[in-house]
């Protein structure tokens, strides 16, 4: 069994996560603020 692609998808998902879990924290952030 390959490991590329397997890894290849497992950083893409951990990076895809990261980006989205920052872009909640920033839109929680600014909504919360005056």
């Amino acid at each position: 069994m390959p490991q590329g692609p397997w890894i290849r998808v497992l950083l893409y998902g951990i990076a895809g996560h990261l980006v989205a879990a920052f872009l909640i924290f920033l839109f929680s952030l600014g909504a919360n603020s005056p």
